[in-house]
């Protein structure tokens, strides 16, 4: 899914029963490690916790799937 995310936004530590892939189309997106800027691409195992916000705001193209496929 395409998401547009508002500056500021911040979702406290959840995690995915899929495997997720995030890739930065525009702005800035960061989690409890790292801050992904435009072109950059993050994956996480399936339910690993992480925190998720944008000062500035961005878009982001998610992806969900299975670990195995």
């Amino acid at each position: 899914m395409l998401m547009k995310v508002a500056p500021g936004a911040y979702a406290a530590s959840h995690s995915h029963e899929l495997l997720e892939e995030i890739f930065v189309f525009d702005g800035e997106f960061a989690d409890d490690e790292n801050r992904y800027r435009k072109g950059q691409y993050c994956i996480r195992a399936a339910g690993t916790p992480h925190t998720a916000f944008s000062d500035s705001g961005c878009t982001v193209l998610l992806v969900y799937r299975p670990a195995s496929g």
